[in-house]
């Protein structure tokens, strides 16, 4: 689920940039997702049109005129988990998470049989060194995802009855935890800026039965994309502005050019009233870093806080984060830690100044 890119093709352009998807089509289980507003026209686009430099260009792999007997012939990998659910919570009749209010950390009332409830996920993507992830790297899954999706369900009551928007979902791990967790959320609307991603994303949310409340749509970051979104969900919104009270984004710093624009599609869409961004940060070889991240929030008006720091580990889900050949994103020696943050306003009265 690696970042968004700029789709267009100047210097000054790339700044207004960013990350995306489209609306959802009705998805299996008899469920029906209502059409959402569509923003602007979907732009084709892929991501590896940023993970180079404007002087090396996008390299094209070269292609052999003989036959290969050890390429993969099968370049398609699905990704299956199973989420705890922790002891606040229950599972109804369609595997979505529920929480008793009633019942706390040291209360009993819920029976041995409840603790071993799962979330179950069934997520299609690509392997990561096929041809399709070296242009479009939202179409496998990377190590912070994962560790974002654990923080998720430790904090699933905080994620209850909430507006939750994901950024640069990619194949989207994260958003569909997000609804399974929060099925009672008003909205979960997960968004990416490759048209590739965009095909499997809305096929990952039909798999994975989704009700009424998901949907996808395509978000290219920047200040004016970011506000012409928030406007066409002004409409549809009778009850708050449109705005989300959480956003979720995982592997999606690898370049300079996108902080801003992501700053800004922030800026614009985070609720400033207790609007909180949960980031997952895998520590890679790219051209910037943590703290130039962090540094930028404070800019734009947002605290930060460090809630879980981890260690790469060898999983059962086989999510591989080994980097693509002659790309960017590739990890660093002792690249070995996944970093979550929490950002919120500094103060709503400096949400105010700096909105659109």
């Amino acid at each position: 689920m690696a970042p968004e890119s700029v789709v267009e093709s100047s210097a000054s352009d790339k700044r207004k940039a960013g990350d995306g998807g489209n609306v959802q089509h009705p998805p299996q289980q008899q469920h029906e997702i209502p059409s959402s507003p569509r923003c602007m026209t979907e732009t084709p686009w892929t991501d590896a049109q940023i993970r180079w430099s404007e002087d090396e260009g996008v390299p094209e792999k070269e292609e052999s005129p003989f036959f290969d007997p050890f390429a993969d012939p099968d370049p398609t990998q699905v990704f299956t988990f199973a989420f705890s659910i922790p002891r606040h919570s229950q599972l109804d009749a369609n595997n979505n998470c529920i929480i008793n209010p009633k019942v706390d950390a040291d209360d009993n009332q819920l029976s041995k049989k409840s603790f071993g409830n799962t979330i179950e996920l069934k997520i299609q993507g690509y392997k990561t060194h096929s041809d399709q992830v070296w242009q479009s790297t939202g179409l496998t899954l990377w190590k912070a995802s994962k560790y974002l999706c654990d923080y998720m369900v430790k904090q699933s009551q905080v994620l209850q009855h909430k507006r939750i928007l994901e950024l640069g979902a990619g194949l989207g791990l994260n958003g569909i935890l997000a609804h399974r967790i929060a099925p009672h959320s008003s909205t979960v609307l997960v968004t990416d800026g490759d048209t590739d991603a965009l095909v499997q994303l809305r096929k990952n949310i039909q798999t994975n039965r989704v009700s009424h409340n998901v949907s996808a749509e395509q978000l290219i970051w920047g200040q004016d994309t970011a506000q012409a979104f928030l406007e066409a969900h002004k409409q549809h919104q009778l009850e708050n502005d449109g705005r989300f009270d959480v956003i979720l984004a995982s592997d999606i710093i690898y370049s300079k050019v996108v902080i801003d624009p992501l700053w800004e599609t922030i800026r614009s869409l985070l609720s400033r009233a207790g609007g909180s961004f949960w980031m997952a940060f895998a520590r890679r070889k790219v051209p910037v870093t943590i703290d130039f991240v962090l540094e930028k929030g404070t800019e734009y008006g947002f605290r930060h806080k460090l809630v879980a720091e981890r260690a790469f580990v060898d999983d059962e889900n086989n999510i591989t984060d080994d980097g693509i050949e002659n790309s960017k994103i590739e990890d660093a020696a002792g690249g070995d830690k996944v970093f979550i943050y929490v950002f919120e306003w500094e103060n709503e009265s400096k949400a105010e100044e700096t909105g659109c």
